[in-house]
């Protein structure tokens, strides 16, 4: 049995652990198109490199990682996590891989990202959430507008990636924008 820190309807969401290397987790660091629009895909992952970012998550105050599940299942099918999280100004980076693509476009992603922005806001007394995603990246600029984020400036030509420069889009929401 899975315990979850967070249920609501078919999204389980725990800590992200050990338990997740045994499934598809580690597999998601080898697909190119679960890579496609993030930085993960340029630096390739062992098992030994997962296993010990996992392992390292306990004693890490930067940040916060969650595994998300589809409940009915029982399937670990992406993460979502608070990075870079600055105590003092009050603030965190949001950050997704969703790895098993048949969840892709479901609504899973945008729940979870409530879910954990309500934790933001609520438990880690976050004034501000941020994020950037490529400027090619429809879906995750639709996510964002779609969760109330802000567009806030671009970061121009700054990631390198498939032989070409991109733009990156900054979004961010305040805890009085949340609803």
């Amino acid at each position: 049995m899975i315990d979850f820190i967070y249920k609501e309807d078919d999204i389980g969401i725990r800590l992200l652990s050990d338990f997740e290397l045994s499934g598809g987790y580690p597999s998601w660091f080898s697909d190119m198109e679960v890579h496609q629009y993030n930085s993960h895909w340029a630096i390739p992952k062992t098992f030994r490199e997962i296993e010990n970012f996992v392992s390292g998550l306990s004693d890490d105050k930067s940040q916060v990682v969650f595994a998300v599940y589809s409940v009915s299942n029982l399937k670990h099918i992406g993460n979502i996590s608070l990075q870079n999280i600055d105590y003092l100004n009050q603030c965190a980076e949001i950050a997704f891989l969703f790895g098993e693509r048949e969840y892709w476009g479901k609504g899973y992603a945008k729940k979870a990202s409530k879910i954990i922005i309500n934790h933001g806001f609520q438990y880690l007394n976050l004034h501000r959430i941020y994020l950037g995603c490529l400027e090619i990246n429809i879906a995750m600029k639709n996510l964002s507008v779609s969760l109330g984020f802000f567009q806030e400036g671009v970061r121009r030509k700054s990631i390198y990636s498939n032989n070409e420069f991109f733009d990156v889009i900054e979004f961010g929401m305040l805890k009085d924008e949340f609803s």
